[in-house]
């Protein structure tokens, strides 16, 4: 019932199959196109990359089909130029749009993250993220009234929450300009259990003030926990708080906010007055601890894939549950060379204390050590960690490339082999260089696998461990199968190849894929 509900379609005049008839083109514009994401309320969206720099972007489209359509041409064209106003932080960014042999096109930002719909199935939060969410949200709501649009479909499927916790407002497909509105012919559109009552009578009607109802109910479902089914009880709420969410909900328009700068105001007060920790349940502070902890995990890795003219890095991450003692990371070194790591310890507060020590080792040895081989320095790594008093395992897996060699060196402590697929041979092997956990015992001997690193050629790293050799082959599959998509693609894909076999999650939540460019 859940995934029913958070996936119901918006309600437009525009009806378009699940998937193209057509075949999957191959560029869109500029853009080249990896493959087929889903439909969205006013069109059709592909994953696509930028030429240039090959940034994923998603790509949506008017079919061709509908262009003797002028009124939904027209909506698809205002959506365009709405969100090519829009500057804000919390709303997703436009790269480009235009006309192609297929039809319309908009490029934008593909965010990595969630719906908030899925996060608020999959994660409890506290009262105080909560809020920080709404806010957000509200803060992209000021920028769109500012320019006179209202959103008219704001739900938790059309916000996305990042990795790093920001919010992004997306999918401006039957938004409007407040002074154009009148101009509507009165066909229903808009979610239901999301819209105001009087644009449920005439969408006409909606007004800034109406996205500041369906903003009411979003937040409701934040505080909850759970998702509404357009059942609202306010008497589960916290007292004052309670009391902003009735002014937000009015039914009528004269009583509910009329300028979401207000509601803003007004939560803004209930957290700087203090009542929403005078209300809050006492196990409401231990998952604000654990958001804490987990944003802490979140800043040891960098938050942002870097940009190597030699490399296209592709990550995936599992969403389904929160995990610390986690840390990866990209180091760029002299002479052509790039070091990329997966380090993990225990799934734990303790785990997370360890792992923020490991990185510091690691920093700190590579600043004052050079980097000889990689065996080397995993056994100085191990030396460090022995001095420590208390001796925890480590599993990590170190990738020196090296470009102007065309050589690539690999060794696993604690976990499984790397994949490596060339463009002659795209069904990868498996390159096995296991060594036991660090920080256990002094290990006299480390080691080390070398190959060949050359243009086209791609690596598949998830620090998993050892898969039995079926499910070790299926992985490889995935692998050729995904060969030419770009690397974010290819490694959602062979993520959730990964996910679905024995053992394949047990520990590593993300995997990398590697693909050397020049």
């Amino acid at each position: 019932m859940e995934e029913r509900f958070y996936k119901q379609k918006t309600i437009s005049e525009l009806s378009i199959d699940d998937t193209p008839k057509e075949p999957m083109p191959k560029q869109i514009g500029p853009y080249l196109i990896d493959s087929f994401l889903s439909r969205g309320g006013m069109g059709l969206l592909y994953l696509g990359a930028d030429p240039n720099t090959r940034e994923p972007l998603v790509i949506k489209v008017l079919p061709s089909a509908y262009m003797s359509y002028p009124e939904v041409t027209a909506r698809f064209l205002k959506e365009a130029e709405i969100i090519e106003q829009l500057n804000h932080s919390n709303i997703v960014k436009m790269r480009g749009h235009g006309k192609w042999e297929g039809g319309l096109y908009i490029a934008m930002d593909f965010i990595q993250g969630v719906s908030l719909a899925q996060f608020i199935i999959q994660h409890s939060l506290s009262l105080k993220r909560s809020l920080e969410i709404v806010l957000q949200v509200a803060y992209a709501l000021l920028h769109l009234h500012s320019h006179g649009i209202v959103h008219r479909d704001l739900k938790p499927e059309n916000i996305l929450i990042t990795e790093e916790g920001d919010v992004k407002v997306i999918d401006f497909g039957i938004a409007v300009d407040e002074a154009e509105k009148d101009k509507e012919n009165g066909a229903l559109i808009g979610t239901p259990h999301y819209m105001s009552p009087e644009q449920k009578e005439n969408p006409s009607k909606a007004s800034f003030s109406s996205d500041i109802y369906s903003l009411g109910i979003i937040t409701y479902e934040l505080i909850l926990g759970k998702l509404s089914y357009g059942l609202i009880q306010l008497n589960h709420l916290p007292k004052h708080l309670r009391a902003i969410l009735e002014k937000a909900l009015a039914i009528s328009p004269r009583e509910r906010y009329h300028e979401i700068v207000d509601f803003i105001a007004d939560i803004g007060h209930y957290f700087e007055s203090g009542e929403w920790e005078r209300e809050r349940l006492g196990s409401d502070e231990v998952k604000e601890m654990m958001e804490e902890l987990q944003k802490a995990q979140n800043g040891l890795s960098p938050s942002v894939t870097p940009d190597w003219n030699e490399i296209e890095i592709g990550i995936a991450k599992d969403w389904s549950q929160q995990k610390m003692g986690f840390y990866y990371d990209f180091i760029k070194l002299p002479m052509g060379t790039h070091l990329i790591l997966l380090a993990e310890s225990t799934n734990s507060a303790e785990g997370l204390v360890r792992i923020a020590m490991v990185r510091g080792l690691i920093t700190a040895l590579l600043q004052t050590t050079k980097l000889v081989s990689l065996a080397d320095f995993a056994r100085r790594l191990n030396e460090q960690l022995l001095k420590e008093p208390v001796h925890m395992p480590l599993k990590i897996s170190l990738l020196l490339l090296n470009h102007s060699e065309g050589q690539l060196t690999f060794l696993s402590c604690g976990d499984g082999a790397l994949l490596h697929a060339t463009r002659e041979q795209p069904f990868p092997r498996s390159v096995y260089a296991y060594n036991p956990p660090l920080g256990k015992e002094v290990v006299e001997e480390i080691l080390e696998e070398m190959e060949s690193w050359n243009v086209g050629d791609i690596i598949t790293l998830a620090g998993i461990p050892v898969l039995e050799k079926e499910a070790e082959e299926k992985l490889k599959e995935a692998v050729r199968d995904n060969f030419f998509l770009s690397g974010a693609k290819r490694a959602e894909i062979v993520l959730k190849a990964l996910s679905k076999m024995k053992g394949g999650l047990g520990r590593s939540k993300m995997l990398l894929t590697l693909e050397r460019i020049c």
